[in-house]
């Protein structure tokens, strides 16, 4: 960690203390439930998420970045994983981008992360509180129609995802026998 300025490093470890910050809710949406027709308020809640800002250098821009994650276990918080490097820059980026967009900025947003693991597609998703109009910026996405750091519409976003499944063939995590 020590031989970049940006590297997330524990307090043990000779790290300042993290600012905790922007913690949200993590939801995972099922790529069948798309293909049904299902909305984003289809999706589970899973965890909640904090993002981790280390100041390396005095300046915030100058910072290490991580997220932790805790999941909920019998009525408990239950620490789950920390993860610092690209993904955890990325999110970063992608707060910065979704906190500039005017709507964002004159509307009343719940900020939420939407995950949907058998595409790879993980975007912030801005949950429209006062009225329709959720917005979704991928944070990484393997789906062309898809580009990262742009805002989409919760319209555009899932048309365009069941476009992309659409020409997919189903998952099938089935077991079956493989003779040779």
């Amino acid at each position: 960690p020590a031989s970049s300025k940006y590297a997330f490093t524990t307090e043990a470890a000779g790290g300042g203390r993290p600012d905790i910050s922007l913690p949200h809710q993590v939801f995972v949406l099922n790529p069948e439930q798309i293909r049904a027709g299902a909305g984003l308020d289809s999706a589970t809640p899973t965890s909640w998420r904090y993002l981790l800002n280390q100041d390396s250098s005095g300046l915030l821009a100058d910072s290490a970045t991580a997220t932790a994650e805790v999941m909920d276990q019998d009525g408990a918080h239950v620490f789950s994983n920390v993860q610092h490097g690209w993904m955890a820059n990325a999110m970063r980026r992608a707060v910065g981008i979704a906190q500039k967009i005017p709507t964002v900025q004159n509307g009343a947003f719940e900020f939420r992360v939407l995950r949907i693991p058998a595409v790879r597609i993980d975007s912030i998703w801005l949950k429209n509180t006062a009225a329709a109009g959720d917005l979704l910026v991928p944070i990484r996405s393997a789906i062309p129609t898809l580009s990262a750091f742009q805002a989409y519409s919760g319209d555009d976003f899932l048309s365009k995802l069941r476009e992309f499944l659409d020409k997919q063939e189903p998952f099938d995590n089935s077991p079956r026998l493989v003779y040779r």
